[in-house]
Order: C-alpha cells, then sequence, then structure tokens
C-alpha cells in the first residue's frame, strides 16, 4: 500500500516538472537589428552545397542582348573593393532594335553585386516570419548581413549587364502550400546601377510539419521607349527549392502554449489522481512481431511457389486459423514484392472475407503502412481497400506482410486492370478509376514548379552499378563521393574508383543488392549508386559494371526507332529542364496490378508504398507506360503496326489519359509536362528485366513518339 502511495507521489511531481517545461515566448527580434554574426562570402552558408542555376550571359531580342553572368565566389577585402560598374564600348549593335543604318552603338555598364537569400528554417505553428531576396552592389568590400540573427542566409556574385535605353525589371515570387505567403502574386522591382534592390515576403504558418517552397527570380530588359512588358524574354537567374520547419507543441500556437504550460503547472496535482482512473491509449504501431502458427495448414495452386520466407509470414499473419487458401497472384510489379489473394478459414471450417496479402522488405512495407495512414485512409472513397492492423513480421525478420480487406462479392474475387482490360479490351474503366479517385488526389492540386529530373530521375537506371573489390588504393584512383556530379562523365565501364560513403542506403526487393542515395540539391537530382553485392556498402575500392550512359548506349544498338528521332539525346536535354506544372497526392506506382476490379465494377487501389506528394502526371504517365508494355505488346500487331496506331492517334487507352492530363497539369500550360512525363517514363521502363524484347521495343517506339511530338512544337527548350 505504501508503494503504491508513494508511487503515486512521484508520478506527480513528474508530471509538474515536465509540464513546467513547456516552450515559453521567445523574444521578437526588430528587423532594425540585423544579426552581426553573419557568414563572409567565402564560407558556405548551409550545411549542403547549393548549386544554383548557371544563368545565361546572353540573351535574343532581335539581335545579341548582354544578359547576366554568374561569377566564381570571390573573398572580397574591405580594402581593396571591386569597382561595382565599369562602361564598355561595344562594337556591334547590343540593342534590341537596330537603327536605319543597322548600327547601333550602345554602352553596357557592368553591374557587380552579390544575390542574398534569407529565410528562416524553423518556425512556430501561428507566427510570422520574414523572407528576403537581394541584389547588393559590391561596394568598398562585402559583409554578408542577415536581418534577423535566427535566420539562414546564402549569397551567390554576380555579374549584371546595365544596357543604356533600357529598364531592368527583376521579378521574383514565392510558391508554397501549407503556409500563408504574402504577397502572393510576383513582386516586380526595378533594378538601378548602384542601388540595393529587395524583395521581402511575409510568411504565416498556418500549419505544422515540414513545407517545401520553391523561389524563382527572372530579369527583363525593356526598352525605354516600351511601356509594356507582355512577350519580353525574360532570364531566370535564380531558382530553388527550401524548407521551412513549422513546430508546434501539442497543436498549439506560441501564445497558446505558453498559457498552456502556466495553467498545467496549477491543475497538474489533479492530473496525478485522474491518472488513476484514465487507460493510456496505446501507440498505434507500425510493426507487430509474431511467432508463426506451425499448424496452420497453406494451401495453393502449383503455379504459386511460396519461399520458406513466404510460410512463415503467413503462418504468422494467420495465426489461430486452421488453413489458408491462396486463390489467386497478382503479377508483382518492379519492387520484388509478392501479391496474393488468400481466404481464410476457422477450425469449425467457417470462411472470413477474401484478404489481400502483400510481402515485400519490412522498411518498403512499414513504409506503405505510414504512407496509408498519412495520405490514403482520410482521403479515398469508403469502397476503397482498407489495412486494418500494422504489418506482421517475425523475429530477426528482413521481411514483413501487410494485409488490405474489400467489399467483394462471395465467389468473385477482384482482378487485376491488367486482366481485366485483355479480357474485356472496355477503356473506359480507366475514367472509373480516376472519376472515383480523382476529387481527392489528382484533380485536388496546387501550382508547382519543379525540375524534371527532381521528380522523375528515380525512373531511370542508377548513375553507376558497381561492386566491391579487393585491391589496394593506387595514387591515380579515382575518389567518388555523393556531391560528386562533375565526376560521373569521366566514369567508364570496368574502371577502379574508390567509393566514399553515403548517407542513405536501401536494401533492394532481391534482398541480395542496395542502393546508395545522396541528398538532392537545388540543381541536382540524388546521384544513386546501384551495390551488387549482399555485403552491406561500405567506403572502398570498387570496379564500376555500368553506368547511365553505357546502359543507353546499348539500347540505341538493340532497338529500333522507325524513322522517328533518337530518344536518349533529347532526354539528357530536357532532364533539368523548369516544368511549370501542379502537385497533389499520387499513388507513386499507379499500374496495372495495383488497380483491381470487383464484380459490378467496383475499383480499388492497394499499394502505397511510393504514395506521396508529387505532379499527378506521374500516375498517368506511368499507368500509360505500364499499358504499351502489358496491354499493347501483348497485341497481334508488330512494332511497325504500333507506329502507325501512334501516328493515326487509334490508341483508345491512350487517348483516354492524354484527356485525362489535360484536367491535372497548369492551365494554359499545353501538353509539354505529360509528353516529357510519357517520355523519362517509358525509356525509364527499359531498365527492368521482367519485361519481355517486344514490350522494351514498344517503350523505345513511345519514347521517340514523344520525342516527334515535343520537337514539332514551337516551343525551345532552355
Amino acid at each position: 500500500m505504501y508503494e503504491k502511495k508513494w508511487s503515486l507521489f512521484f508520478v506527480v511531481i513528474l508530471l509538474i516538472i515536465l509540464t513546467a517545461c513547456q516552450p515559453a515566448a521567445e523574444p521578437q527580434v526588430s528587423p532594425e537589428e540585423p544579426s552581426s554574426e553573419a557568414p563572409s562570402p567565402g564560407e558556405k552558408t548551409d550545411s549542403e552545397s547549393h548549386n544554383l542555376l548557371t544563368p545565361q550571359a546572353t540573351f535574343i531580342f532581335a539581335t545579341e542582348v548582354p544578359g547576366i553572368e554568374k561569377t566564381d565566389r570571390p573573398t572580397v577585402d574591405a580594402t581593396h573593393a571591386p569597382v561595382p560598374t565599369e562602361i564598355i564600348a561595344t562594337d556591334s549593335p547590343l540593342g534590341p532594335e537596330l537603327n536605319t543604318d543597322g548600327v547601333l552603338n550602345q554602352r553596357i555598364l557592368i553591374d557587380q553585386r552579390y544575390l542574398e537569400f534569407e529565410y528562416p528554417q524553423q518556425l512556430y505553428f501561428g507566427d510570422s516570419d520574414v523572407i528576403r531576396l537581394s541584389l547588393i552592389p559590391v561596394e568598398e568590400g562585402y559583409l554578408v548581413q542577415s536581418e534577423f540573427p535566427d535566420h539562414h542566409v546564402e549569397t551567390e556574385p554576380y555579374r549584371i549587364n546595365q544596357i543604356e535605353g533600357y529598364h531592368l525589371l527583376g521579378t521574383a515570387q514565392i510558391y508554397a502550400l501549407g503556409l500563408d505567403i504574402l504577397p502572393g502574386e510576383a513582386q516586380e522591382k526595378l533594378i538601378q546601377p548602384n542601388q540595393d534592390t529587395h524583395w521581402r515576403w511575409t510568411v504565416l504558418a498556418k500549419s505544422p510539419g515540414t513545407h517545401r517552397l520553391t523561389i524563382n527570380l527572372y530579369l527583363t530588359w525593356i526598352s525605354e521607349e516600351e511601356s509594356e512588358v507582355n512577350n519580353k524574354p525574360e532570364v531566370e537567374i535564380f531558382s530553388k527549392a527550401f524548407e521551412v520547419d513549422v513546430r508546434s507543441f501539442f497543436g498549439l500556437n506560441r501564445k497558446q502554449s505558453f498559457v498552456g504550460g502556466f495553467g498545467s503547472l496549477i491543475i497538474s496535482g489533479l492530473i496525478g489522481f485522474i491518472t488513476l482512473f484514465w487507460k493510456k491509449q496505446p501507440i498505434q504501431k507500425l510493426l507487430e512481431v509474431k511467432i508463426p502458427d506451425e499448424k496452420l495448414k497453406i494451401e495453393t495452386k502449383p503455379e504459386i511457389i511460396l519461399e520458406e520466407k513466404d510460410r512463415s509470414l503467413l503462418q504468422a499473419m494467420f495465426s489461430g486459423y486452421a488453413r489458408i487458401l491462396i486463390e489467386r497472384e497478382f503479377l508483382s510489379g518492379y519492387s520484388g514484392a509478392r501479391t496474393l489473394l488468400i481466404l481464410p478459414i476457422h477450425l469449425d471450417g467457417r470462411r472470413d472475407a477474401e484478404m489481400i496479402v502483400k510481402i515485400g522488405l519490412k522498411e518498403s512495407i512499414q513504409r506503405e503502412y505510414q504512407n496509408y495512414l498519412d495520405y490514403v485512409k482520410q482521403t479515398l472513397p469508403p469502397m476503397t481497400a482498407r489495412i486494418q492492423r500494422p504489418p506482421v513480421t517475425i523475429k530477426n525478420g528482413l521481411y514483413a506482410a501487410l494485409m488490405y480487406t474489400f467489399v467483394a462479392e462471395p465467389g468473385k474475387p477482384p482482378k487485376s486492370l491488367g486482366c481485366y482490360l485483355e479480357e474485356k479490351n472496355t477503356p473506359k474503366v480507366i475514367n472509373q478509376v480516376f472519376d472515383n479517385f480523382g476529387p481527392n488526389w489528382w484533380y485536388q492540386n496546387s501550382p508547382y514548379i519543379y525540375r524534371l529530373s527532381m521528380e522523375f530521375d528515380k525512373k531511370l537506371p542508377s548513375h553507376l552499378s558497381v561492386k566491391p573489390v579487393n585491391e589496394k588504393k593506387q595514387i591515380n584512383t579515382l575518389s567518388f563521393s555523393q556531391t560528386d556530379y562533375d565526376k560521373l562523365p569521366l566514369i567508364n565501364v570496368g574502371q577502379i574508383i574508390f567509393l566514399e560513403k553515403f548517407d542513405h542506403v536501401e536494401r533492394r526487393g532481391d534482398g541480395k543488392s542496395y542502393t546508395l542515395v545522396s541528398k538532392s540539391t537545388s540543381s541536382h537530382a540524388p546521384i544513386r549508386v546501384r551495390w551488387l553485392s549482399a555485403d552491406s556498402p561500405r567506403a572502398g575500392l570498387v570496379q564500376v559494371i555500368e553506368t547511365r550512359e553505357n546502359v543507353y548506349q546499348g539500347y540505341k544498338e538493340k532497338f529500333e526507332h522507325f524513322g522517328l528521332p533518337e530518344p536518349w539525346n533529347y532526354l539528357k536535354k530536357v532532364l533539368n529542364e523548369s516544368i511549370n506544372g501542379t502537385r497533389s497526392v499520387i499513388h507513386g506506382d499507379l499500374n496495372l496490378e495495383n488497380i483491381l476490379i470487383g464484380a459490378g465494377g467496383f475499383v480499388w487501389l492497394i499499394d502505397f508504398s511510393e504514395t506521396r506528394e508529387g505532379p499527378p502526371i506521374y500516375d498517368l504517365s506511368h499507368l500509360a507506360v505500364e499499358i504499351v508494355a502489358h496491354l499493347y505488346a501483348n497485341k497481334n500487331y508488330d512494332a511497325f503496326s504500333f507506329v502507325n496506331h501512334l501516328k493515326i492517334r487509334s490508341l483508345d487507352h491512350l487517348n483516354i489519359l492524354e484527356k485525362l492530363a489535360e484536367k491535372c497539369v497548369k492551365p494554359g500550360t499545353g501538353k509539354r509536362e505529360y509528353q516529357l512525363a510519357l517520355l523519362v517514363s517509358s525509356f525509364g521502363a527499359l531498365k527492368y528485366e521482367n519485361l519481355s524484347k517486344k514490350s522494351k521495343q514498344f517503350l523505345y517506339i513511345f519514347a521517340a513518339w514523344q520525342v516527334y511530338l515535343l520537337e514539332n512544337t514551337s516551343f525551345d527548350v532552355e
């Protein structure tokens, strides 16, 4: 009895201490008090290296006009300031229009500036802050100064041409979700020589979490004789995606948290007694470890072969049943996971409803369950397949199993969309998929500017495939790290290199290899290296087995493009193109086996391991490529006939998806975003070994067809 009282006493004391430690309000820093401790221009201001898009030195109006040049970052000495401007006489016309003699002499002021980008990396829910973008002339040395001491500042040097007879206009805009950005529209500022130019936004945190924003800055030269800016060419000199972490305390803003801290201190004594009668709800687990039920009988069809790990997981998941019947295996995608349709039977012969079980790597299954909780559970229609319990694994196991439940008629199990289209050839069922799930997912989108490679590079093969070797490092051995983008063209097949440590390692679905992934930057997608060994990756000597360039050169030798443009060279040119698109919740792996059709035409989605926020056309292009590889390639016509069908637009499934894509792209941007997505998706799918040669030939043609369509539009790739 005394022990119970003392336990209660300690619980109350602990609660008092915890509630008293809630965060108090932090003092606001006035904008008139800049921090004196700011990084110098020669220092990195971020934990990573941010490589901005290098602007063009000139751009074209009617004749050649100097634009903007990004310079190497100098170390500026305060006593030896660089000359901010200088006048250069040009020998050839540099203005947008020629005079009657065809000659126009103009002066150009070379305006040396530093671009400063200052923003808060952290906010509290309900607070507001300021984001600043500035172009600062270099005068009497240069010192980076932040307006607020807790802000993060990045700088880049530029040389900007101020052209006599032209106004220089700077247009900046920020795009964000979950944050209020004021002003929301683009800000236009006139950039005067030797004068500071600032763009500022007020950001209000509307919801906690990590928010990703995009900021862009464009320069436009406008003749003083013209009053309108319409249709004037722009030069993008700065484009960056960045993150702001919005924190909260139990969903409260700063003031509420401050008041709650004192209030909790007063009532904490009462809470101690309430805990005697309050039962804590269990925290939702992401994985359950179970012991296999060896008494459970597993009955399957001859064509379905189970490995020992599959049997153990099924015995753990269906522990307590007498037996289970595996009625069907849905064709696997490219992840190596298995998806089974199972009927569980009790000891007394009673049968439960059919269930779908997915077996895969433990990390992938956990991610799928978490994605379901984050993106699916509260957004999809009631008829969607549901996950009712956490995934199941066994002790020290590398794999886990996940169970989907769904509503179906007894004796009429669902079919995959692939089987359904092969049997009935009714393309309109695709409309039903997007009618059911589109309003809460793909059609509920917002503006999103992104680089094509940032969203779609993962569809392409790894940059390198390597295997470890037991050799000593030579003096001239090339070292390759996760930031060495510029070294990729220097690496050849068969070469021995020293591979440095990568931050992120993923075990592949085969369980015998890994993928090493670097962090992405503002100008590069992550570097991906395939580690061809079951041994855990480590820094050391490796032999290069394949490079991305080598893989695609092999495709050029294997496949015909029937007079259409060769796709790889064009793809390399547009991979870093900036896309003015949209973003929504997407499935991430919308293939023919993850869409199920039941009796009565009910539609379900399964497999949410890749579900996230991204461009809606990511899903549409993925499904289109699946149809080409698995439906059209299995028809009677050959590759030449497939080309003709593309030319006369007689492929109904693709025509329907193209119409659906028009609802997902940003209005007024045309089909380019969707066609680029089809190009990357079809060309990237060539890497999958489980595709037939005919399927790959059709995909190669489909990629070439997209290049043909892209090259025959009035759009110039930047």
